[in-house]
């Protein structure tokens, strides 16, 4: 039996696959928005018609994973990181104030940037020193918004060096991995 509706965009990503597995494992009805797979963050109409079309309401969630997700292609094109990250969390608070899901952003610790807390303590002034952490931060700040000024229901958590099976070699831990592995 179902127990609840459940988006998660980005779900073909490394934490997308695992939290889709785990999810499914629960009994969720999963349903998929990844860019592989033709559907796009920054597209406001496909995705209303994604929370239409699957009716996603309230006491559904949404997972909402979909980000350029690395430091260096957000120093390299910072439009592209702005579209991503703030166009796409702005698409999302849009369906998500009109559709009342409950709301799970995935940040990152790059929103913390230049601190004097390791480990980051949640209260540490964010100083983000790359474009990825400012567009991660931006979009906290508009979920805050969102929450404050149009009741959406959302939470906020801070990933950093995500690593494990089938991560791949990006990330600084699997990366150190990687190297270890081979001597």
């Amino acid at each position: 039996m179902v127990t609840r509706k459940a988006l998660v965009t980005g779900s073909g990503g490394f934490i997308g696959k695992n939290l889709v597995k785990y999810l499914k494992g629960l009994n969720h009805e999963v349903i998929e928005y990844d860019i592989v797979s033709g559907f796009d963050i920054t597209d406001y109409n496909q995705l209303r018609s994604v929370f239409k079309d699957h009716g996603i309401t309230e006491g559904d969630h949404v997972y909402h994973l979909a980000a350029q997700a690395y430091v260096a292609p957000g120093e390299a094109d910072p439009y592209r990181d702005l579209q991503i990250n703030g166009v796409g969390m702005i698409n999302m608070l849009r369906c998500v104030e009109e559709f009342k899901p409950w709301l799970v952003f995935s940040s990152s610790g790059a929103v913390y940037g230049l601190t004097n807390s390791f480990p980051h303590a949640e209260d540490a002034v964010l100083r983000p020193t790359a474009n990825y952490g400012c567009t991660k931060r931006l979009a906290e700040l508009y979920l805050q918004k969102w929450a404050m000024m149009h009741g959406v229901v959302g939470r906020i958590v801070r990933f950093s060096s995500v690593y494990g099976p089938g991560r791949g070699p990006n990330g600084p831990v699997n990366a150190f991995l990687i190297k270890a592995e081979k001597g």
